[in-house]
């Protein structure tokens, strides 16, 4: 579908098709929609869809999220509810928060949960995970090494060596 988004008004996010059929200009609030038909005549106003009753059909096209703000509705980025970091798609805006939705594997069940801009993040390229990943490894052998003031250098490796850290050997 072909959705003319030179005719949508400044404040529609995306296009739904309701139960009747018909295309609906939306903003996301609330999980209802309320807006302007896009087909079937001379634009109206049409009533509220409860969110059963939906389907959305087309986001508007945005420039890719810089993780600045809260991302446009439609992005999969990395959410943090319940301590880990998951993926997640925005699917709504309301009171300034962004609603995502994510499979929860604790619970074993899609969940849609508001977050502020704390909490979601975009996702990270594999080049960013493995720098993460060495930054937490050389703090972690900083504080072994570093935990006993006055320890000598050869102390100090052999305490990191006593924790476990070994030099990986490529084959």
């Amino acid at each position: 579908m072909n959705i003319d988004w030179s005719k949508a008004p400044e404040w529609a996010n995306a296009v739904i098709k309701a139960k009747t059929g018909n295309l609906v200009w939306v903003p996301f609030a609330d999980g209802i929609c309320i807006g302007l038909m896009v087909e079937g005549g001379y634009p109206q106003e049409v009533d509220m869809v409860p969110p059963h009753e939906w389907k959305l059909v087309e986001v508007r096209p945005t420039e890719p999220w810089n993780g600045e703000g809260l991302p446009p509705v439609g992005t999969v980025c990395d959410s943090n509810v319940e301590g880990t970091w998951e993926e997640s798609t925005v699917i709504a805006h309301d009171r300034g928060m962004a609603i995502i939705r994510r499979f929860s594997h604790e619970h074993e069940a899609t969940m849609y949960n508001p977050v502020d801009e704390s909490q979601i993040r975009p996702i990270r390229t594999p080049e960013q995970i493995e720098a993460e990943e060495r930054k937490a490894a050389i703090d972690a052998m900083y504080r072994v090494f570093h935990d006993s003031p006055g320890l000598a250098a050869q102390e100090g490796i052999a305490a990191l060596y006593d924790a476990g850290y070994r030099k990986q050997v490529d084959p």
